[in-house]
């Protein structure tokens, strides 16, 4: 099977936030995602959310343990908070 790797980077300290995580597909990494960044929102981060964006990093064949890299941006946190 393979998985999409994803993280978040903070766009004002240009770093990623956090470890890269699997998912199924990039679907699924993106409704994870939003569903944390509106928890971030609601606990009042340090962090606003305007300034997190998700990318999808690479891939990884579960079976052959090959991890083919990638850099692809997929959400930005404001995404997500908008029009509530």
């Amino acid at each position: 099977m393979k998985l999409v790797l994803t993280t978040t980077k903070d766009v004002v300290t240009g770093e990623m936030t956090q470890a890269p995580q699997m998912f199924r597909n990039t679907a699924e990494a993106v409704r994870a995602w939003g569903f944390a960044i509106k928890q971030l929102r609601d606990e009042k981060s340090v962090t606003p959310v305007t300034d997190l964006q998700l990318y999808k990093i690479g891939e990884i064949d579960t079976e052959t343990m090959e991890i083919k890299p990638c850099v692809e941006y997929l959400a930005t946190g404001g995404q997500f908070i908008a029009g509530e």
